[in-house]
């Protein structure tokens, strides 16, 4: 990598996610750089039509187009104002993270069985994709239910997925209020709206390492090209190193998955849109095959959360800025220390898998209203919608179960990262990538679709 954050030498027609492999914590280096270097800002104002987020949101974002931003930009004399300026120190280390209080861990590796219940494998089937690739969707055959039942936690029903231990918590029938009215919040997030919400049942945390091993092992999937849909690297990209499992030799096993040492807990990260889905597929016992087709029920409600669902579950009943008040304690955009996984980064930092700072998925940190975990920093979310920026203005962003099925080529993302700030942790911050593209501060988590 060069100084700028790009690999050395690129060509001008390099596409910045699909040819070089650009995620989060890059273009934070990458736009740091060019900021400095040439004093303009590629953050995005409300009203400029070069927003930094196009970069995520074009498949074939190129580095001429990278350069003919920075050209617009100049000639305009746009410069930083505060809020646009990713607030990241200098070289040096983050404060450390104070010891943070955690759930029980319930996610689960190993193999899931078929005696085990509401089994989504069938050990059975063999397909073009491997072993053990469910047939049907194994709810229409009468299997037991997905989910147990763990009780009531202040008026809200907790359950545990049978498929992958998951920890789940069911949001009853609302009316939810979405956007923002803040008239410095981008644009993508105005204007304000409200939208019915039938009942909906979303993991309490962010999907684990140690559970996309079992997902894996449950249906021994050994295609290579599948696995590079879902998370597999190429040998030439440069985080070929950060990919949190690994392949294991086990006798009268085909193949076998665990995580590589001191991640089990951590989220699932470098996972693609296409993986994501797999596995919130597979998680609710429908066919996983068909992992780049959206699953939804009769009511529109999808097994990765909405746009919609995401945002209820991170703002509460009262449309809070962030899952903890409408203030951020600390201020501007300084990491929410003790609140949430954000602004770890510091600029120059170099990191291997074991030292990104990443948080396991059951500590309390970025805890929705309904003490939902991780609503806020730590990694992004994939989301079920397609990412348009105008969404919010047309009539279908408040129809009930408001979710965008008009393909754009490009999936919502919701949440925040430890790579950013406070700022893009705000619960109504948007943002899309097109759904091949993966990072080291990309996550997901599922909704299941039950009665």
């Amino acid at each position: 990598m060069d100084a700028c954050g790009l690999p050395s030498l690129p060509s001008l027609d390099d596409r910045l996610i699909a040819d070089l492999g650009i995620d989060s914590l890059e273009l934070l280096e990458l736009t740091l750089t060019l900021e400095e270097r040439y004093g303009i800002s590629l953050q995005e104002p409300p009203d400029a039509d070069l927003p930094l987020k196009t970069i995520f949101t074009r498949d074939d974002f190129r580095v001429r187009d990278l350069v003919e931003a920075i050209q617009t930009l100049r000639a305009r004399n746009l410069t930083p104002s505060p809020r646009e300026v990713i607030g990241v120190g200098k070289a040096s280390a983050p404060p450390p993270t104070a010891s943070i209080a955690c759930e029980p861990f319930t996610q689960l590796g190993g193999i899931w069985h078929d005696t085990e219940g509401a089994g989504p494998c069938d050990r059975e089937a063999t397909t073009e994709h491997g072993k053990g690739a469910p047939r049907v969707d194994r709810r229409s055959l009468g299997a037991p239910p997905l989910l147990d039942q763990l009780g009531i936690v202040s008026s809200l029903r907790h359950y545990r997925r049978r498929s992958d231990g998951m920890r789940c918590i069911a949001l009853p029938e609302t009316v939810c209020t979405m956007g923002s009215s803040d008239p410095n919040s981008d644009r993508d997030s105005r204007p304000t709206h409200v939208v019915p919400l039938s009942t909906f049942i979303l993991d309490a945390e962010p999907v684990s390492v140690l559970a996309y091993s079992r997902f894996l092992n449950s249906i021994r999937m050994d295609d290579e090209q599948v696995l590079a849909d879902w998370f597999l690297l190429a040998p030439v990209d440069d985080r070929v190193g950060f990919v949190p499992l690994r392949r294991v030799d086990r006798q009268g096993d085909d193949v076998y998955w665990e995580p590589c040492d001191g991640v089990a807990h951590w989220p699932m990260i470098l996972v693609s849109w296409f993986g994501a889905n797999a596995y919130s597929r597979w998680a609710n016992g429908i066919d996983w095959r068909e992992y780049r087709t959206l699953a939804c029920d009769g009511l529109g409600r999808s097994t990765l959360p909405s746009e919609a669902q995401w945002e209820y579950a991170a703002r509460g009943p009262e449309p809070r800025r962030f899952p903890w008040s409408s203030d951020n304690p600390d201020g501007n955009d300084t990491p929410a220390t003790g609140m949430a996984q954000v602004g770890r980064h510091r600029r120059g930092m170099r990191y291997t898998l074991p030292t990104l700072p990443l948080r396991p998925t059951n500590e309390r940190l970025g805890v929705s209203p309904f003490g939902i975990l991780h609503m806020a920093g730590n990694v992004w979310n994939w989301c079920a919608d397609f990412y348009d920026p105008r969404f919010y203005e047309s009539p279908a962003a408040r129809a009930p179960n408001a979710l965008n099925h008009t393909d754009t080529g490009v999936r919502s993302e919701r949440g925040g990262s430890w790579v950013g700030t406070s700022a893009l942790a705000e619960s109504w911050y948007r943002r899309g990538r097109v759904p091949q593209a993966r990072g080291r501060c990309l996550g997901f988590r599922c909704v299941t679709i039950a009665s």
